[in-house]
């Protein structure tokens, strides 16, 4: 039996009995013409800030109290009041998460002062893939942030905890959402989230996502698009196979913030950027992924996820050299990328209650495939002023293969959950 609280403010009282009373005189004139007639009601609960169960502190549906783990979730409710469209802007204010400047280019956030660049998850499996670029919420359903260690569910990973980000569904739903958005910098923000029934046994999805934006900062901007349709085939009470494919390019111009001296910031403002006129970074990327839940029963529920990750890339931006600033900046031009970079993902998971026990056992291998791009050297740049730094275009260095780094890792989980 589940119970919910509602409080009511007197002008929410009033209206609920307003409409209370309007409703019981029709019921009632409905009611002596035709005393048979049923009178059917659809009611649409508001789904809050805290209405999620932390799945990902437990891989269960345990309830808040009986995860025995931190867990903040980041609902689509929250995400939609804050005009949230990327991966930062929904876990700022999250406490214990802090996000870094990840070079201008990059999600890099720190979890309880540990950093978590490859502690980044989707649905449960490694986002490698995508840790050079700024992740869109636009075919996110939450996110879940887990604090402390987490070894034992999700293999390797720094102490600070790990980001989850679940994707959304195709659960059979009708609707055709738009949304379009304008704010400072000129940021300008169009998706369209479409669900329908496609047949009997399979539904879709699809959220598409435009955004372009500039900055605080002179000469700093950015352009993407993404595309994410998903398929949800149901052949039969107790199996549900989900399919999806995300496509996505990112185009920006990467900032480094401003040199310091005598340990501070230089004096300059803050729009002020350091960098050259032709830096930037091009991203695209390909991601496909499966998951297929099979109820054995009414105890045991049987998970099988796969996904395959594909990234091309090319930056190239200006650095800061680690010699002592003066009245000017030394600096250099660093060019690296991924051509491509791949990851392969495999998960199982088997869950089996046995009275008030959860037993969980899984197994995840994962493997990451980089042909990585970069000059033999940096390029020298001539000294910049720190009072008028001029943003000039520099020469191209070139992108040239120099290795191939493979990465195996495998994982395997055996977890007993009272409840």
């Amino acid at each position: 039996m589940i119970s919910k609280s509602f409080i009511l403010t007197p002008l929410a009282l009033a209206v609920s009995l307003a409409s209370f009373s309007s409703f019981a005189e029709v019921a009632a004139t409905n009611n002596v013409s035709n005393p048979d007639k049923v009178i059917s009601l659809t009611v649409q609960g508001y789904k809050g800030y805290a209405q999620e169960l932390p799945t990902s502190g437990s891989k269960s549906d345990a309830e808040w109290l009986d995860v025995p783990q931190s867990v903040s979730v980041v609902t689509d409710t929250e995400i939609k009041d804050r005009g949230a469209v990327k991966l930062v802007d929904a876990l700022d204010g999250v406490a214990g998460v802090n996000n870094t400047l990840g070079e201008g280019s990059r999600d890099q956030f720190v979890i309880r002062g540990f950093d978590s660049l490859q502690d980044i998850y989707r649905d449960g499996l490694r986002d490698d893939g995508n840790l050079q670029s700024y992740r869109s919420l636009a075919n996110l359903e939450r996110v879940e942030v887990v604090k402390g260690p987490a070894g034992a569910l999700y293999g390797r990973g720094s102490s600070g905890g790990i980001i989850n980000m679940v994707t959304k569904r195709a659960d059979g739903d009708e609707f055709t959402r738009f949304n379009i958005g304008y704010g400072s910098h000129d940021k300008m923000v169009g998706s369209v989230d479409s669900s329908a029934q496609l047949t009997d046994k399979i539904n879709g999805r699809i959220n598409l996502e435009v955004r372009r934006s500039d900055s605080f900062v002179d000469r700093v901007d950015m352009e993407d698009y993404f595309i994410a349709p998903t398929i949800q085939f149901n052949p039969s009470d107790d199996h549900k196979l989900n399919v999806d494919l995300e496509i996505a390019h990112q185009n920006l111009v990467p900032y480094r913030g401003v040199p310091s001296r005598n340990g501070k910031p230089v004096d300059v403002p803050r729009s002020t950027f350091f960098g050259s006129a032709n830096d930037y970074q091009k991203s695209d990327s390909v991601r496909i992924a499966i998951d297929d839940e099979l109820k054995l029963g009414s105890d045991v529920t049987w998970n099988n996820r796969a996904s395959y990750n594909r990234v091309t890339l090319k930056q190239q931006g200006t650095r800061q050299k680690t010699t002592p600033v003066t009245s000017t900046v030394q600096q250099t031009l660093n060019n690296f990328g991924y051509d491509p970079r791949t990851t392969t993902t495999l998960q199982s998971e088997l869950k089996w209650h046995v009275g008030n026990q959860e037993f969980l056992f899984g197994a995840d291998y994962n493997q990451i495939d980089m042909n990585y791009n970069a000059p033999q050297s940096a390029g020298t740049l001539p000294d910049k002023s720190i009072n008028n730094p001029i943003a000039a275009n520099v020469s191209d260095l070139g992108f040239p293969k120099i290795a191939k780094i493979p990465q195996n890792h495998s994982a395997y989980t055996f977890r007993i959950l009272s409840r």
